[in-house]
């Protein structure tokens, strides 16, 4: 019987996966290229960076955008970013790299849609509604309409794993804590600062809610003070 369950899991998540696949297929196939700030912005950093690094060298100034201006203190390159780092092995090729951060864009949006799954399972929510939950949105406005913006997809792809492990901290699960944590500190570097602002006020108002909420025996002052105490927890952390 887990067998089963576990079979139809799988299933979900591939079906999550093979959605986005279907809506950027021509992206998928090759046929068409992600554009505007896309070509503009976020490709030229990524090779800058990687010239850098292979140099052994901290991009401090970038000479070759806007006649100069500086690089290591523009937080949308996120370049302290864990997960690029997975790009710099192909970046000696330009058309290899732009390819490979075609589809690092399109990895979030399904990571994107995966999160969104997981947390609305973790709510026990029926597998269909999770699914439907999961492509609204992995592929809504944000990632499908801004799918050139590398740092916005990147920090929102995060949210539902940040937002489902505060929930769960603030109903007594610890283990969402270093959940949220993590969560935050990718968002937090992935380059987007106007996505952590507002992603630390969802925060703190789902821990806020979930624990008043809960179903236990301390006050109400006593639960809201568990509230802000994970939301202190989660951003310390």
């Amino acid at each position: 019987m887990e067998r089963a369950k576990l079979v139809r899991e799988f299933g979900a998540l591939l079906l999550l996966v093979l959605a986005v696949a279907a809506v950027f297929g021509d992206v998928v196939a090759g046929s068409a290229r992600l554009w505007g700030d896309f070509v503009s912005w976020y490709f030229p950093s990524r090779e800058y960076v990687a010239e850098c690094l292979r140099a052994h060298r901290l991009p401090l100034w970038n000479p070759y955008m806007d006649a100069g201006m500086p690089f290591l203190g523009e937080a949308d390159h996120g370049l302290f970013y864990p997960p690029s780092l997975i790009l710099q092995p192909v970046s000696r090729h330009r058309l290899i790299l732009y390819r490979f951060l075609e589809f690092f864009v399109l990895a979030h949006a399904a990571w994107a849609a995966i999160s969104m799954y997981l947390l609305a399972r973790s709510l026990r929510c029926r597998r269909w509604a999770c699914i439907v939950a999961g492509i609204a949105y992995g592929l809504g406005g944000s990632f499908w309409a801004r799918s050139a913006h590398l740092s916005l997809l990147c920090a929102q792809a995060w949210a539902p794993a940040a937002i489902g492990g505060a929930f769960h901290a603030a109903r007594g699960s610890w283990l969402g804590l270093p959940l949220a944590a993590l969560a935050i500190g990718m968002i937090g570097l992935s380059g987007s600062p106007a996505s952590l602002v507002v992603i630390l006020v969802g925060l703190a108002v789902v821990s806020v809610s979930a624990a008043l909420c809960a179903a236990t025996p301390p006050s109400i002052g006593r639960r809201l003070g568990r509230g802000l105490l994970v939301t202190a927890g989660i951003a310390s952390v």
